[in-house]
């Protein structure tokens, strides 16, 4: 939820931030030409966003809408706030594999997921894994969400079973609720469990498995263990999910002439994502539980970015329960399919439900922060910085100064933060003379004593850093995509690019490229987005006594 403060200073400038966002529509590009309204691709970790329409407690506080979806791989969240000279409008842009509107049924969801697909695929890869889990802000949607795509699964399993295959289908379900873990199914109910790494996997001691014949069967027994997992009311939701449910269906067919084939499907509804000075508010049990949960989303987004590394790279699976329920969905396994294409063996889709209310912008933010760096599609990654650019004046990387590049890494590759001097050894060094590396290369770097440096780093820093590596070096490949993509668009369009730098001491200065326009320059500064924050388009400032700032209109009157 955003501050008390914010949320009636953007409901009293309501109409300025309307029209802003309506000025924002003009500079969308134009839609993607293969908007196909669903998930493309094999790639590993897919990221889904979902916005949850209007609800009556929204319009009795008079609250509208700050989000507008563009097609389904884009989607604009307007961010009203106050500064010390007055409001300021700006408007973030996200590219995720695919956008569900507030429109959108679970049916669309569901097809647009490809569940069927993804379905068939996973029976037929022995070994196979598919785990999708629902992610966000209490009150968004989650459970709603997730109900869904359950009880379609439940159906979709037997409708897609070979008729000459003997199917058998064992459920487990199970509640992770702070540092304790509950069986869902148990007789009596609500037995504890205890979940711990065992010699290369995680073991769960107490949990029962029930094997189900048909898809009534396996409904029945999911309705039962949702409506047994705990939940409390909170200033978001009446039935709020104070806890993690799981649930594991494990599908085993078999051939008359074959072997068993064993594949695995999990459903994870998260715990609420609640924000510090949310949590305050709560009571003793509340807090704990809320620290517990906030942990447990950490470690999982370390699993993830481990998980996206481009070779075999450590994951700390060990560090949670959570993660050690669905250490299967971070193996970076490939199986050949029946057609002999290599395909991954264990899949994860991440939902994000988010709310489009004034009341929830702040959560919503911070929700779509924590699942966009889990694509990592480089022909996405490419296609968004491309997009990006059409859409506003660009920060070009190749225009960073040492400090600046100094930055960008401390707040980007925290792993590396304190081996930064060696990644840039002398003055001249910057974040472009990175591009050219590759992950053997860079760890090499790090390896190396800068000369300047006197006191080497802790043995400890290097081994931290190490399973980062390739990650971080598939950020340095971003950035360098998005220089290429700001030439293309330069030699393309005729467009001219701009490096904008913000510094606390040296306020705002603009560095244009070779040939830049100036009044192009100053109309950049003036207009303040800030690219490292996904902001597109122009920021819309208001005086103190809520008149708006003209400033910009009147340079581009000039420079007409």
């Amino acid at each position: 939820m955003a501050s008390s403060a914010n949320v009636m200073y953007i409901l009293e400038h309501r109409e300025i931030v309307q029209a802003h966002i309506q000025n924002h529509k003009l500079t969308w590009p134009p839609s993607r030409p293969d908007d196909s309204g669903n998930v493309a691709g094999d790639a590993p970790v897919k990221v889904c966003i979902r916005v949850r329409p209007l609800l009556p407690r929204d319009e009795d506080a008079q609250s509208f809408s700050l989000v507008e979806v563009q097609d389904s791989q884009m989607i604009h969240v307007t961010h009203p706030t106050i500064r010390w000279a007055g409001g300021r409008i700006a408007t973030k842009t996200y590219d995720a594999d695919i956008v569900f509107s507030e429109i959108a049924s679970s049916k669309d969801v569901y097809d647009g997921m490809r569940l069927t697909q993804e379905i068939a695929q996973l029976m037929h890869q022995d070994g196979s894994e598919l785990s999708i889990l629902a992610y966000g802000q209490t009150g968004t949607g989650k459970t709603f969400t997730t109900t869904s795509l359950e009880e379609q699964i439940a159906s979709e399993i037997f409708d897609l079973t070979s008729p000459d295959c003997q199917l058998s289908i064992r459920l487990s379900i199970l509640e992770i609720r702070g540092s304790a873990s509950y069986d869902l199914l148990s007789e009596p109910a609500l037995q504890p469990i205890t979940i711990f790494a065992g010699s290369g996997s995680a073991q769960f001691q107490g949990l029962s498995v029930h094997e189900v014949s048909d898809k009534e069967a396996l409904l029945r027994l999911i309705k039962m263990g949702r409506e047994l997992r705990l939940t409390r009311s909170t200033s978001k939701n009446d039935t709020s999910s104070r806890s993690h449910s799981i649930v594991s269906i494990k599908i085993s067919q078999t051939k008359e002439g074959a072997s068993e084939a064993v594949s695995y499907l999990n459903v994870v509804d998260l715990a609420g994502s609640e924000r510090s000075s949310i949590v305050a508010s709560h009571d003793a049990e509340r807090v704990k539980e809320s620290i517990d949960t906030n942990k447990s989303l950490a470690a999982l987004k370390d699993c993830i970015r481990a998980r996206l590394s481009d070779k075999p790279a450590f994951v700390p699976w060990r560090g949670n329960k959570l993660t050690m329920a669905l250490k299967g969905a971070f193996e970076n396994r490939t199986k050949q399919t029946r057609e002999g294409h290599t395909s991954p063996s264990s899949k994860l889709f991440i939902i994000a439900c988010v709310s489009p209310s004034v009341i929830d912008i702040e959560d919503t933010l911070n929700t779509l922060k924590y699942v966009t760096p889990f694509q990592l599609s480089a022909a996405s990654a490419v296609d968004a910085t491309v997009r990006q650019s059409d859409l506003q004046t660009s920060d070009d990387p190749r225009s960073w100064s040492h400090a600046r590049s100094k930055t960008y890494i401390t707040r980007n590759m925290p792993k590396l933060a304190a081996l930064a001097d060696r990644l840039l050894p002398h003055p001249s060094s910057t974040i472009a003379s990175l591009f050219p590396l590759n992950a053997q290369a860079l760890e090499l770097l790090t390896n190396t004593p800068a000369p300047s440096e006197t006191v080497p780093p802790d043995p400890r820093v290097l081994g931290a850093a190490r399973p980062w590596i390739s990650s971080y070096h598939k950020k340095l490949q971003d950035l360098a995509g998005k220089c290429a993509a700001l030439d293309a668009a330069a030699a393309g369009g005729g467009k001219r690019a701009f490096g904008v730098v913000a510094t606390a001491s040296a306020g705002v200065r603009a560095g244009s490229m070779a040939g830049a326009n100036s009044k192009g320059g100053l109309l950049a500064v003036l207009n303040g987005t800030d690219p490292s924050a996904h902001e597109t388009g122009r920021v819309q400032r208001i005086f103190e006594d809520g008149t708006p700032w003209k400033a910009i209109e009147r340079l581009e009157s000039a420079n007409r």
